[in-house]
């Protein structure tokens, strides 16, 4: 049976983006800077300028430097120093990725970063993708308390890497969320949604022709109302 709403997030990188994602209907944001870097965390200003203008809620990216995600202990407290101090604002989760050397979940640092976070939402980003064996990881990231985990399922695009997508959604069942994540717009969601079983979606809105941020995410809220309708 199809499921009464998608969940729409949107990455945005500024309180502008942030107030249009609000306006066009979305759910909540992920807020980061430099997202040409695939997101950092934001500055102090930012935060609290959004967590102040904005009613939907707000994930903050707890990301330190570009590059991977197998951090030194300096860079590790850094993250961790990030993390608290963005509870502390009002957000209400954070986004963060912490993997070895070889690309393996450090099952330790997430469980860390449960306690850090408390009763906010923890969400494993897309540093997830590099990871081996999604299934084994997806169970890693369960049992250390992981509410969401977002992906492209290993490939470049969410539609790429759909299968896996479809494969993580019906293991995952009620124990964790499932956010497909990667260069998801109006042409391509309600596919998705279909070929995935997904409840919820992310996306920048920024890569697409008519330059219109506002309307491309009402467009991908018009295109999930089908099945937020039940049809």
């Amino acid at each position: 049976m199809p499921p009464e709403k998608i969940v729409v997030e949107a990455c945005v990188a500024s309180l502008e983006s942030a107030q249009l994602a609000q306006q066009a209907g979305v759910d909540r944001v992920e807020l980061n800077q430099a997202l040409e870097l695939d997101g950092l965390t934001p500055s102090a200003g930012l935060v609290r300028r959004v967590v102040d203008q904005l009613e939907i809620p707000a994930i903050a990216m707890a990301r330190p430097r570009s590059g991977n995600f197998f951090y030194g202990p300096d860079e590790w407290e850094t993250l961790v120093a990030d993390a608290r101090w963005l509870m502390e604002q009002g957000v209400a989760g954070i986004a963060f990725g912490a993997l070895f050397a070889n690309n393996e979940i450090d099952e330790e640092r997430c469980q860390e970063m449960r306690e850090v976070v408390a009763g906010g939402e923890l969400v494993f980003h897309k540093a997830f993708d590099e990871v081996s064996d999604p299934m084994s990881s997806l169970q890693k990231l369960v049992d250390s308390g992981v509410d969401r985990v977002m992906t492209s399922g290993l490939a470049e695009t969410a539609s790429d890497g759909s299968v896996v997508i479809a494969r993580l959604v019906q293991k995952a069942q009620n124990q964790i969320e499932i956010l497909p994540a990667g260069r998801i717009g109006s042409g391509n969601a309600r596919q998705l949604v279909d070929l995935t079983g997904c409840t919820q979606i992310h996306g920048s809105f920024s890569n697409f022709q008519s330059g219109d941020y506002l309307g491309e995410m009402e467009s991908v809220i018009a295109s999930l109302k089908p099945a937020q309708n039940g049809s």
